[in-house]
């Protein structure tokens, strides 16, 4: 099974680089404060990213940003006269080629299984109760323990917790099994992310009929008793319909394959994608009705 990409570390303190600042101060121009829509008529970030570029010892990818696929999203917050905030956008090659979007995937699934607790809140589960993931697949075991929460025990709220703090990514795959792969992307497709695409665990090469399939899970009280059950369950086939080639090379069984790597059956969730769910995270009050996250 080709492996893209490697497992992913904990997170570690990076002192903020010089350059980096520097754009972030180039592209803080101020305009008039309105809905949130993209700025057509001015472009702050490439204005920043032609300056860094002439900068000395500014990174390559400012002077090449298209070789280097360079992305960015920046949106200024103005506040009206009675606090509410209104954004003015603008974007860098926003959405001009597909990125394998690795971790950014952990922020909505870790979001839909707040919703989907809040929606099992008459069967007694809060996100703190005791989740317990059965084996299915081959490699599994009875997840009924953790080490690292307070209580001994699994929850939707310390897989979150572990998610945030060291971008785990088995805390991701058991809130994946949770939600269900269908009900994420259902889920998000609702909500107007119409091209995202949710479609695997992480660090687990496992071939799309084995991601399709979603563990066993029970939440009980702090007594060992039950609250809700919820059996395994296989998602329908997905058949892609977008061809994503990228790269000169890839490893697959430990050899070197000198062709693209096809991820056209890999995650997709775009940088447009993660800048508009966190807005609602932060701002939900700017959103309609219909388009607010299940949230308390």
């Amino acid at each position: 099974m080709p492996i893209p990409c490697r497992p992913h570390r904990p997170l570690r303190p990076r002192r903020t680089a010089p350059w980096l600042i520097l754009l972030v101060a180039l592209s803080g121009c101020r305009g008039p404060a309105g809905a949130p829509t993209p700025r057509q008529d001015a472009d702050p970030l490439a204005a920043a990213v032609a300056t860094a570029a002439t900068v000395a010892g500014a990174p390559e990818i400012f002077a090449d940003p298209a070789r280097y696929r360079v992305q960015a999203i920046w949106t200024q917050i103005d506040r009206d006269a009675a606090g509410r905030p209104r954004f003015t956008e603008h974007r860098f090659r926003a959405g001009a080629e597909y990125h394998y979007p690795a971790s950014t995937v952990k922020l909505p699934v870790a979001v839909l299984a707040l919703e989907k607790v809040n929606a099992l809140a008459a069967s007694g589960v809060r996100r703190d109760s005791w989740m317990v993931t059965h084996p299915l697949l081959d490699g599994d075991t009875l997840v009924d323990r953790d080490t690292t929460a307070a209580s001994g025990r699994p929850s939707v709220e310390h897989y979150i917790k572990r998610i945030l703090l060291v971008s785990d990514n088995a805390s991701f795959n058991h809130l994946f099994e949770f939600v269900g792969r269908e009900a994420i992307n259902a889920r998000l497709h609702a909500l107007g992310f119409a091209d995202a695409e949710i479609l695997h665990r992480l660090e687990r090469p496992l071939p799309p009929s084995e991601n399709a399939r979603s563990n066993g899970v029970e939440f009980r009280d702090a007594t060992g008793r039950v609250l809700h059950r919820q059996p395994a369950d296989t998602a329908p086939a997905h058949h892609p319909t977008r061809r994503d080639l990228l790269g000169v090379g890839y490893l697959a069984d430990g050899r070197l394959v000198n062709a693209p790597f096809d991820f056209s059956l890999r995650n997709r969730w775009t940088l447009e994608h993660a800048h508009r769910l966190t807005q609602w995270l932060l701002f939900p009050e700017t959103q309609p009705a219909d388009r607010r996250l299940r949230l308390t």
